[in-house]
């Protein structure tokens, strides 16, 4: 199960979207680089409900 959830995450983050602008998926990073560059963050949060 975890396999089939990391090959998904890995076709979502293959879209073109994710290539237009750095992304990052450390909240704490985030929060580092919006700090220091004085933008917002756009966070999208999501959870597997697998058991």
């Amino acid at each position: 199960m975890q396999e089939q959830l990391r090959q998904l995450r890995a076709e979502k983050r293959a879209k073109p979207v994710f290539a237009i602008r750095p992304w990052t998926f450390d909240f704490d990073e985030a929060q580092r680089l919006a700090h220091r560059s004085g933008k917002p963050i756009f966070a999208y949060f999501t959870r597997s409900y697998s058991p």
